[in-house]
């Protein structure tokens, strides 16, 4: 006799709880695998962070050196400008100072010699011999023409027993005298 089973439900059961519980073990893999996978990806992230916030002391001191060095630089750019500037004024102080001196040699007559010339900041005192007064007074004539001159005055003339005359006069400039350094 062949076995009949009656209860074809039980079997129909059994496969039903089975696949229940593969279901169930799957998902419960799956949502393992996804934890940690989530963990692994979340210490990264930690990680990452942590070295981020383990450069920032780091980056500031190195900005606040840049700082100092760009302040430093900016100071060394700062006083090569006053130096230039500096030549430059002596450069044209000097230029006047010739220009000073070119006029005066031009403009002194033959017969008439500078003994010292000195020089105060707006003034400049000339002392010295001449043969003739006519010769001076064309020379404070010709130095009173030039646009740099405010000023010609004659000091003290006095005659000695060479014959010769004995003058200081006192130029004043406009753009003041030139410190010849």
């Amino acid at each position: 006799m062949t076995g009949i089973n009656f209860m074809p439900w039980r079997q129909q059961r059994l496969q039903q709880r089975w696949c229940y519980w593969k279901g169930g073990g799957l998902c419960l893999l799956i949502s393992l695998i996804c934890g940690v996978q989530y963990g692994y990806w979340q210490d990264q992230l930690n990680r990452q962070r942590q070295q981020g916030l383990d450069l920032w002391p780091t980056m500031f001191r190195d900005i606040a050196e840049y700082q100092q060095r760009t302040r430093a630089l900016q100071q060394q750019i700062q006083q090569q400008q006053q130096i230039v500037q500096l030549r430059e004024q002596r450069q044209q102080a000097l230029s006047r100072w010739q220009t000073f001196m070119h006029l005066l040699e031009d403009n002194i007559p033959e017969n008439t010699w500078l003994q010292s010339l000195q020089k105060e900041q707006q003034h400049v005192e000339l002392q010295g011999f001449s043969h003739s007064i006519v010769e001076l007074h064309n020379l404070r004539d010709a130095l009173r023409q030039h646009g740099d001159i405010q000023s010609v005055k004659t000091g003290t003339l006095r005659r000695e027993t060479s014959g010769n005359i004995r003058f200081s006069m006192l130029i004043t400039l406009k753009n003041g005298v030139p410190d010849a350094q």
